[in-house]
């Protein structure tokens, strides 16, 4: 449903300074099955257009903007704002952290100021505009491997997961497999335009639209949630007709907007004025450069092997790359038998420039090791995985910690505050995907288990689980039990009867449902001992 403007919305807006709007350019959009037919902006508005309008009427975006660059990571308790330097020093990026409020005063205000009727697009027109009249996830196909999606859009990708890795030290585990060359949003119109000639639809930022999702139960006139559509350069793509919903107060950096001219489509595109589109043109040639400097991260390093010594020491080798001025770091993960110290990925060595290096373990428990080259445009993927040592097998009445896992998918390893303690989160979303994209992908874990008689036990696990959370924990193919009913949100000690069986076979601890949830460790206790 299209929103009129609310007057109330626009109160902080009045004309303070003779400043000359900059009109978008406009690419005709035109469906008569859907009775559309308008103009919409070429591109998403700039830091450049939106700043005219500030300075013209002195408007005030509140300061509570969700800040992702590369010195803030997204935090409640420390916003920024869209003025925000690092936001700002290139104008001819789209304008972020102004939320539904600023992206409809700007619009009120553009029209105001050329006669106009400017506004922001609804959910129906932003579809029609971004598949280009076609059925597929996106305009130029399916895509389901993510290796085109860079010639068109700037996306959670390669570059990306490098720049997160230098900027945060954070690197999610996938991404679109290929590089647009940009780690955080970019300049306008800087990828192939979809075949109506519209920009940055399905990347770049996500984009705000005036249709309403949530209305408020008890003023039925105020819109709680509105429709937000594409994605942005933090998430992989979403298909065109999987949307989303954004808070009507909420403020973020991955959030921007375009405009719709509600008039008849004319016959061709019509441009922005002269100056500007020679800017913007300079900024995009320079704006190039770096793309295609960043798009020359290193491969992965092959040939990984790892060798332990009795004395505890791992020499671990790979194959090193042609390019001489490659350096490499190597990364390890411990499976330390006391409970001391944490799983979680370290860096151990960096800015090595022979494929060889000597670990010293703090002991005699399971370590894991993977490396990555880095280049002057930054790291690259890592390697693959290489093991070496031995996990504990554990028994009825022994305590299991999460983390000490042998194999797992979809979890991640969760460091409290307590000394030395750590947990296991059990992923909803693994890969990233956007909402409406999500998969099922169960996740699991697995310990070395031995139990050496078929008995009844009481299963304790100390967790946390959102609500709906389901686990199912396996023997081999056998079915130990099915832990339901937690209290949402609460970290709790739950106890469940369950059955084991004679076997060596592994315990596995899986997701029933597609939902988070995170365990701290399990434990089977015989009945007879509970009894004693």
């Amino acid at each position: 449903m299209t929103l009129p403007i609310h007057a109330l919305l626009l109160s902080t807006v009045s004309a303070s300074a003779q400043v000359t709007p900059i009109e978008p350019a406009l690419v005709p959009v035109v469906n008569k099955e859907q009775q559309i037919n308008l103009q919409m902006g070429k591109y998403e508005v700039t830091v450049a257009e939106f700043s005219r309008f500030v300075e013209a009427t002195d408007y005030q975006v509140p300061k509570k903007c969700m800040l992702f660059t590369s010195t803030r990571w997204p935090d409640p308790d420390s916003p920024g704002n869209w003025d925000n330097p690092e936001l700002t020093h290139n104008p001819h990026r789209p304008v972020v952290c102004i939320g539904i409020p600023g992206a409809m005063a700007y619009a009120q205000w553009l029209s105001e100021q050329t006669g106009k009727p400017y506004r922001l697009p609804t959910l129906k027109e932003w579809r029609v505009a971004a598949s280009a009249r076609t059925t597929s996830r996106s305009p130029f196909g399916e895509d389901w491997q993510q290796t085109q999606i860079c010639k068109y859009e700037n996306t959670e990708d390669l570059a990306n997961l490098a720049g997160m890795q230098i900027d945060h030290q954070h690197r999610y585990r996938s991404s679109a497999n290929c590089n647009d060359g940009a780690v955080y949003h970019t300049v306008v119109g800087m990828y192939r335009p979809n075949p109506l000639g519209l920009h940055d639809m399905m990347g770049n930022v996500k984009e705000l639209l005036q249709s309403c999702q949530r209305w408020d139960n008890k003023n039925p006139k105020q819109c709680t949630h509105y429709d937000v559509a594409g994605e942005g350069w933090h998430w992989q793509t979403r298909g065109v007709f999987n949307a989303d919903t954004i808070a009507a107060d909420f403020y973020g950096s991955i959030e921007g907007f375009r405009l719709v001219l509600e008039q008849p489509a004319e016959g061709s595109e019509r441009p922005f004025n002269d100056v500007f589109a020679r800017k913007l043109a300079d900024a995009q040639r320079q704006q190039r450069l770096a793309h295609q400097q960043l798009r020359q991260l290193p491969p992965a390093p092959a040939g990984v092997r790892a060798v332990r010594n009795q004395n505890n020491q791992v020499t671990i080798s790979w194959q090193e790359l042609a390019d001489q001025s490659t350096r490499y770091s190597v990364f390890r993960s411990y499976v330390d038998p006391n409970g001391q110290l944490s799983r979680k990925q370290t860096q151990v060595a960096k800015d090595l420039s022979l494929g060889q290096f000597t670990d010293q373990l703090p002991g005699a428990g399971q370590a894991s090791y993977r490396v990555a080259a880095t280049t002057s445009p930054g790291q690259g993927p890592f390697s693959v995985q290489v093991e070496t040592g031995h996990h504990t097998t554990f028994e009825p009445g022994q305590r299991i910690e999460a983390e000490h896992y042998v194999t797992q998918e979809h979890v991640y390893l969760i460091d409290h505050k307590e000394k030395n303690q750590q947990s296991l989160a059990f992923n909803d979303n693994p890969h990233h995907y956007p909402t409406g994209d999500k998969p099922l992908l169960p996740a699991w874990s697995s310990y070395q288990f031995k139990s050496h008689t078929q008995q009844d036990v009481e299963l304790q696990m100390r967790l946390r689980a959102d609500e709906g959370s389901q686990i199912e924990i396996w023997q081999g193919h056998h079915l130990v039990a099915r832990v339901t009913g937690m209290t949402p949100d609460t970290l709790e000690i739950v106890k469940v009867p369950a059955k084991l069986i004679a076997s060596d076979a592994p315990i596995e601890v899986q997701a029933g449902t597609q939902t988070w949830f995170m365990v701290d460790w399990l434990q089977f206790n015989p009945l007879a001992s509970l009894e004693q």
